[in-house]
């Protein structure tokens, strides 16, 4: 088991990893450019018009409800735009994610007068026509994203979504002209299943339009039998999942069919949103306190104070993968004691998975930690058991959201440098249960291999003297361990 030092620390790296790239623009879940309607050139009238709108967008601090309609220019050079936000978000990440949109659709469509993009928590269009208004409804474009994964008992899922759709439709309707015509809520069915949805109009829309346009993009979704998905149009969208991908705080609804309904639905109030980031810092937060013990004496602390120094050093050929063999496009500086090296995402997932098992990616001194730690999670996620990978300590967290630290702390220690992802994307799964990820390579150092495992200084001479039996013990576990190379997506949702 790590200790609280050794998890704080491993805390710490994580937050920093993320500070640091939390800057960069990730890409849109889907955009879609315009180019029959028309095409402007740099620095024209149409373009200097469209900067100007922006830069109007990204300084209004007025709006706090989430919908931008702006208006700039004159006949032909007129630019229209539309900015709507997830009715949880506060106005910071608002803001914040319309201005990452309006910095990124124009590099997707440089020249056309017309595009939309969709972020997980808002959109935005802009076009030199009518986008927006009381009576316009247009459906187009229309994306429909799925998950891949199909619900266990097809019918009564079907069933009980439709249900959830209807009652947050007729609850987003009765708001009438309000500012932000958003409802999500929640629907558990007879097999114990929770269904989360959500469904959102431009609040520019009349209720009547409203429902129309819900109506057609619901429709989209009837006959389908998976366990997530959306359906994207710049005037309206719907989304469904089995795990909640929004904030709220339940209300008391009344039900009409209380007796005999097997279903429970729960219209909720949009509350500024909470991060995953936070999530798991409280979590961690209460595994701390948990494990603490009230008195440590003299030879706990020092025991633990070992331990955090011994943590802080790696082996030879950990440090070489996570610096892509100390290349040079790695290179920080020129220290006292030689070169100075940044590592890639490897020690980034190496952190995860320690956290996620509770195992320190080299143990030694019992028969039980021999296993280096990414033998140990590539070896349960071959065989199907990766249940066996979290610790006991994190049961009180969501198995599905476990299991996506888990699936993205493979994919970056993949052995393969050109596979593993970079920051930005991993910030975009950790934000996005949608986002579908790949499926992981074998892992660098993964014993199941015929590579040589890398040995300790301290043990080379040793090792030497024993290699006739350590290669017979080598070539045994190898062959145990590669029997199913089958690659294992469908236990993890995300």
């Amino acid at each position: 088991m790590i200790t609280s030092g050794r998890l704080f620390s491993s805390l710490c790296c994580l937050l920093l990893m993320l500070i640091t790239c939390d800057a960069q623009q990730y890409d849109f879940i889907y955009y879609e450019c315009q180019n029959e309607k028309g095409n402007y050139t740099e620095n024209s009238t149409y373009h200097k018009n469209l900067n100007t709108l922006f830069s109007t967008l990204a300084s209004d601090t007025k709006i706090d409800y989430g919908f931008y309609n702006l208006s700039y220019g004159q006949n032909d050079d007129k630019v229209n735009a539309v900015g709507l936000c997830q009715g949880d978000l506060n106005q910071s990440d608002c803001r914040r994610c319309l201005n990452d949109s309006r910095i990124v659709l124009p590099k997707h469509c440089p020249n056309q007068k017309e595009a939309v993009g969709w972020y997980d928590q808002c959109m935005l269009q802009y076009s030199n026509r009518t986008i927006f208004g009381s009576g316009y409804v247009d459906n187009t474009p229309m994306q429909y994203l799925i998950n891949t994964d199909n619900a266990t008992d097809v019918q009564v899922f079907k069933q009980e979504r439709a249900s959830l759709m209807s009652n947050l439709r007729n609850n987003v309707s009765a708001t009438g002209d309000s500012r932000r015509k958003y409802a999500a809520g929640s629907v558990t069915g007879t097999d114990f299943q929770t269904i989360y949805g959500l469904v959102q109009c431009t609040p520019d829309l009349s209720s009547q339009k409203c429902d129309e346009c819900l109506e057609g993009i619901v429709d989209v979704t009837l006959n389908d039998g998976k366990k997530g998905g959306r359906v994207l149009t710049p005037r309206c969208h719907i989304r469904f999942e089995t795990y909640r991908f929004f904030q709220f705080q339940p209300t008391t609804t009344n039900n009409n069919n209380t007796t005999t309904s097997k279903s429970r639905s729960v219209i909720v109030v949009a509350v500024p949103s909470v991060t995953v980031l936070v999530l798991i810092m409280c979590s961690i937060c209460v595994y701390l306190k948990v494990k603490r013990p009230s008195k440590l004496s003299a030879t706990t602390y020092v025991e633990e104070e070992i331990t955090m120094n011994e943590s802080l050093q790696f082996d030879f050929d950990t440090i070489r993968v996570a610096t892509s063999d100390f290349s040079n496009s790695n290179k920080l500086g020129q220290g006292g004691f030689g070169a100075v090296y940044k590592s890639d995402v490897f020690s980034f997932g190496v952190i995860v998975l320690e956290i996620v098992s509770g195992k320190r990616h080299i143990e030694n001194g019992s028969e039980e930690s021999i296993e280096q730690l990414l033998s140990f999670v590539w070896r349960n996620w071959k065989e199907r058991t990766a249940i066996n990978i979290i610790d006991p300590s994190l049961s009180n967290i969501s198995p599905n959201d476990v299991m996506r630290c888990v699936h993205i702390g493979l994919l970056c220690v993949q052995e393969d440098l050109a596979h593993r992802p970079n920051m930005s994307s991993i910030v975009l799964m950790l934000d996005s249960c949608s986002v579908t990820m790949p499926t992981p390579s074998e892992p660098a150092f993964f014993l199941g291999t015929t590579r040589t495992r890398s040995l300790p200084l301290s043990d080379i001479h040793s090792a030497e003297n024993n290699t006739t039996t350590r290669t017979s013990e080598f070539t045994s576990k190898s062959a145990q361990e590669s029997e199913n190379e089958a690659s294992v997506t469908e236990l993890y949702p995300r």
